[in-house]
């Protein structure tokens, strides 16, 4: 270790001292909780720190999600019906809004008095919300329009949709967000060294989670605890980097979940449960707030099910008006996620009764210039394990799912009122999706169990989507990603083709010139490796079209690495840069590419190489 390293890591240890992490991610909850689920698949012990900072826990071959208050919101081991039992969709209703406050409280009683829920509709005489479906407009560029030159942004699940992150970049500028929670670090690029500009003391939170940067201003969300949780989002103008000026504080019930940025608004979605003993009489017991003000029942959607234990709030503010709100709903719900397209929010979780989940509820709401008009809701038998197995193109979704009761895997495409219109089911027997792509008119996704099969599907006709090819490889993808024209980068885990025991991180270049006959041209194995956190975190991949370049961290034997590799079809992967991640903390590295820069960030730790020797060009400690 080089004596620079050294001096990194002594301030490093020292600082680390006196950040505490939550509890949630001490070894021995984190034990505590994998003992009452079963053994993590298939990956050593040391994997477990990395797991804690993702958001699905793989144990014992299910996906375990957990909301903040440690309730297990989706498990694709269990299974509930009630229903018929056959591989199709449920026919789709009207979302329903509350009559009044009175409504809300006899649907949340119900949770708490019975438990479970039914899968059955049970309120009366419900408001049916008819959807403005005026199309919106293009969803906005992810990266800030008013910079220049070249540099990567936040790897988003949506083009056109901005997400959230606890680094960012103007182009020049590096704000990142430090690693006692409550302080972002405006760090100047230009010139030979790294200059700490200083730091924006984010005190009217707790905890910040992420931001945003767009035209000189910085958009921050952060939690408060208590009682009850809320959160806040607090926009700051940075032009003058040294003094920046809070010009926007709003804040709303509930924990965060996640965030969008799309044509100038910000839309902010948190999970709101009440921890106080209901009084129907007083709505401030179990009715959330935006800005101190209690949701009108009018804008309180109810669920596709006879009871409800939380809601999802969703708020909408414009950045020119950054102190204001301009739209909120809540969702009643009992946990699930959500996936956002360029016009539309889609909530799924998996519908309950007996303790056996399976099922899935979609609920659509469309949004336009901060304004939601609730769509559609509607049912799917099987599980949708992450946000790539949910597209919208044309208008249409597609829905790519395990089904638990039948072991095997299919694919539905829906109209904008989600209604039946194709569906491929019974595929992959004994197997269950890891990671989908649906790109355009053709979708790819790979299931596994001891063999990785890519399936390449034929999406033109929506009303008759078709199977056009498999390919079969040991291990398997758990992100794929579209990589120039005609290829499909994967990156997973090699396994072994007997046991289906995980190896190494392996990456897998996939030619899809003829998608009937799906090709894995280039693989690399990284060696020594057993996790990176790319495999549950899209965010903690750099790429770089305008270089050729895409980069992340693993965790091996010797410990956190940072890997740069570049490809071409003639030498496939070319591993340009392996480093050793310096840094502490629970957040996971992130990397950024400024012109012909790479930068490293890992705790409170930036470290720049450069481009074109790939040698180390400065750090800086903040």
């Amino acid at each position: 270790m080089e004596d620079k390293d050294k001096d990194i890591l002594e301030k490093l240890q020292k600082e680390s001292e006196q950040i505490q992490p939550p509890p949630s991610l001490e070894p021995e909850e984190l034990k505590s909780r994998l003992a009452q689920k079963g053994k993590v698949r298939k990956f050593p012990a040391k994997t477990l720190g990395a797991i804690a900072a993702s958001l699905a826990l793989i144990i014992g071959g299910s996906i375990f999600l957990m909301n903040r208050q440690g309730q297990t919101i989706l498990t694709p081991d269990t299974d509930h019906t009630g229903r018929a039992q056959n591989e199709t969709t449920k026919g789709a209703e009207s979302l329903q809004a509350a009559k009044d406050y009175g409504e809300v409280y006899q649907v949340m009683a119900a949770n708490q008095t019975e438990g479970g829920f039914s899968g059955e509709v049970m309120v009366e005489d419900a408001v049916t919300l008819e959807a403005d479906m005026a199309a919106p407009t293009a969803g906005g560029n992810a990266k800030s329009m008013s910079s220049s030159g070249v540099y990567s942004d936040t790897n988003v699940r949506q083009e056109g949709v901005g997400e959230a992150d606890i680094v960012k970049t103007d182009g020049r500028y590096l704000y990142v967000l430090k690693d006692n929670g409550y302080e972002v670090a405006i760090v100047d690029t230009e010139g030979e060294k790294l200059k700490d500009l200083g730091t924006i003391l984010i005190d009217e939170v707790e905890t910040v989670r992420e931001f945003y940067y767009d035209n000189e201003r910085l958009v921050v969300v952060g939690e408060t605890y208590g009682e009850e949780n809320y959160t806040r989002v607090l926009t700051y103008n940075v032009k003058d980097k040294e003094n920046p000026e809070l010009i926007g504080n709003v804040k709303q019930s509930g924990s965060y979940q996640s965030s969008r940025f799309v044509d100038g608004y910000i839309y902010l979605f948190t999970n709101y449960y009440s921890y106080h003993a209901m009084e129907k009489s007083e709505p401030i017991t179990y009715i959330p707030s935006v800005n101190g003000e209690l949701i009108e029942a009018k804008n309180i959607i109810l669920p596709p099910y006879q009871r409800a234990s939380e809601y999802t709030v969703i708020s909408s503010l414009k950045l020119e008006k950054p102190d204001k709100i301009v739209d909120s709903k809540a969702i009643m719900k009992a946990g699930g996620e959500l996936y956002v397209s360029n016009e539309n929010i889609y909530f799924y979780e998996v519908s309950w009764q007996d303790g056996y989940g399976n099922d899935t509820n979609i609920r659509k709401i469309s949004y336009q210039k901060g304004e939601f008009s609730p769509v559609a809701v509607t049912n799917v038998s099987g599980y949708i394990k992450d946000s790539f197995c949910i597209d919208e193109y044309q208008g249409n979704l597609r829905i790519v799912v395990t089904n638990r009761r039948s072991e095997t895997n299919g694919l539905y495409i829906l109209d904008e009122k989600l209604k039946d219109l194709g569906k491929i089911t019974g595929l992959a027997k004994g197997e269950r999706i890891y990671s989908a792509r649906l790109m355009g008119e053709t979708g790819y996704f790979v299931t596994f169990k001891e063999t990785d099969p890519l399936f390449s599907v034929d999406l033109s006709d929506p009303k008759s989507p078709k199977v056009l090819g498999a390919l079969k490889i040991p291990g398997f993808s758990e992100y794929l990603h579209p990589y120039g024209e005609n290829r499909l980068l994967g990156i997973g885990m090699d396994a072994d083709e007997e046991t289906g025991v995980a190896g190494s991180v392996k990456l897998s270049m996939f030619a899809t010139d003829d998608p009937s006959d799906v090709e894995e041209i280039h693989k690399l194995l990284i060696e020594n490796t057993f996790y990176s956190s790319v495999l549950y975190d899209y965010k903690a991949l750099m790429i770089s079209a305008d270089h050729n370049l895409f980069g992340f961290a693993t965790e091996g034997e010797g410990g956190q690495k940072y890997q740069l590799f570049t490809y071409n079809d003639e030498e496939g992967f070319v591993r340009l840069l392996e480093e050793e991640v310096n840094g502490t903390g629970s957040r996971e590295a992130r990397s950024v590419v400024i012109e012909n820069r790479l930068y490293v960030i890992k705790g409170n730790i930036i470290e720049a190489y450069s481009l074109d020797t790939y040698e180390e060009a400065g750090n800086v400690i903040l």
